[in-house]
């Protein structure tokens, strides 16, 4: 079987040296003192008296207006291992809800049937099976007479930073105000890019959930559905603050509604939040907004060193540690991203942050996880080798676009950006001018 498996992590910064957000809070109800960040104030066109609202009834509100029906049904975007995974995690719950798994592979269905309708996870030489999971290809929603399947109430993506504007775009006329995305993924600034793209009306905008996991996971060559869970990890969450902007929706005696900051949780989001901490296998904990920044901070610093670096000098992760070279233009990229950081006001504002967050301790850490990886290549420079588009944008480049709006040059970031996409527009124009050449 060891000859079977992957010889490659799929994740290349699925790490387990993060350390947890030092102020880790429970998952749980708000108490009646903030029950006022809960509301939304109404003011009638005349402006002669206010009225308020409760969220919970905003939502219901909406679901009527809407024709929203609550489903239970936990929608995956992305049959990639990580995908898999968290399906194969919520499967194994007690009283787990419906999982529906989507893909845009043409052949999805087929692969399905072929593996018998069970998605697998291997531990060591153990194995385990999960039936009961549904399997989609995303043009395929409400084909099939399945009311629940018309709206999407809870989607989870896992796709790649790079495919998920065009991915939502498929689906968006499934997703409401009402519905929750957790965006589970690696990169940074894809929420902007989502918002922007996709839901640049913040009437129309579901609740977001930011996620990231430390769980290491693998494919299995030849199974399109089994998954190798290589090493233990945890999942960090967290709601995303989103201001209401319902002034374009007139849903209550023709009466526009003041946007404003809302905090508190969705019956979407809620529930889905409850559904993976319920998971023994995620190990999910949430934690506050702030925190999770800090996190998603730490872990784009390593993505944004070895990805990059390793498509320059062409080698794994472990390698770039040997040439005095990259060691310097470590460093030198460490110097722009903790400038950055440390400017970010919701990061400026944790104490803890600037003792933290050095040049000093993430060298020490990215040393730790190159020294560990001498033969990993990262799927950057897989992605630069096959002449397809990277996810360096999501990368370096929110690093650089945080320093455009914070007054922060980042040069050397901005080098190794444009290197990059040089690198992967050669190897692309390569091989589109490849001619088969057959032998006789």
């Amino acid at each position: 079987m060891g000859r079977a498996l992957a010889e490659q992590s799929v994740g290349e910064d699925n790490y387990e040296d993060f350390p947890p957000p030092p102020l880790e809070t429970a998952i749980e109800e708000r108490n009646t003192s903030e029950e006022r960040e809960n509301t939304i104030g109404i003011v009638p066109a005349d402006k002669t008296r206010t009225r308020m609202m409760h969220a919970s009834t905003r939502d219901n509100l909406l679901s009527r207006q809407l024709v929203q029906k609550d489903s239970s049904r936990i929608h995956i975007l992305g049959t990639e291992s990580i995908g898999r995974f968290v399906a194969h995690a919520l499967a194994s719950i007690g009283d787990p809800p419906p999982v529906t798994l989507l893909s845009h592979r043409s052949d999805i269905a087929r692969q399905w049937e072929n593996e018998g309708r069970v998605l697998e996870l291997i531990t060591g030489n153990i194995s385990h099976c999960r039936s009961g999971i549904d399997v989609r290809h995303v043009t395929t929603l409400g084909r099939q007479g399945d009311q629940s399947e018309e709206m999407i109430d809870k989607l989870i993506v896992t796709i790649r930073p790079k495919a998920t504007v065009p991915a939502l775009l498929e689906i968006k006329d499934r997703l409401l105000p009402t519905s929750t995305i957790c965006f589970l993924q690696n990169g940074m600034g894809i929420m902007d890019d989502v918002n922007a793209r996709v839901f640049p009306n913040p009437a129309m905008r579901p609740r977001y959930i930011v996620g990231v996991t430390s769980h290491a996971v693998e494919d299995q060559r030849g199974r399109a559905f089994t998954t190798i869970y290589t090493r233990k990890g945890n999942t960090y969450l967290s709601v995303v603050p989103q201001t209401i902007g319902l002034q374009h929706l007139k849903i209550i005696h023709e009466e526009p509604l003041v946007q404003r900051m809302y905090y508190g949780w969705t019956t979407s989001s809620r529930n889905l939040m409850r559904s993976l901490t319920r998971s023994p296998i995620l190990n999910a904990k949430g934690f506050q907004y702030g925190d999770m920044l800090q996190l998603q901070f730490e872990r784009l610093a390593v993505n944004a060193v070895l990805s990059p670096l390793s498509v320059m000098f062409d080698c794994a992760h472990g390698k770039l540690l040997e040439t005095f070279a990259g060691m310097s233009l470590m460093r030198g990229l460490l110097r722009e991203i903790v400038a950055v950081a440390r400017s970010v006001p919701e990061l400026r504002r944790l104490e803890h942050f600037k003792y933290s967050f050095t040049p000093k301790k993430l060298e020490s850490l990215i040393v730790r996880i190159a020294s560990r990886s001498n033969n990993t290549l990262g799927p950057m420079l897989e992605d630069v080798r096959n002449g397809r588009r990277t996810d360096i944008d999501f990368v370096n480049g929110y690093i650089v676009k945080c320093g455009k709006e914070l007054g922060i040059p980042c040069p050397i970031n901005t080098t190794v950006i444009q290197i990059v996409k040089a690198k992967q527009e050669m190897a692309s124009s390569k091989q589109a001018s490849f001619i088969p050449f057959k032998d006789n």
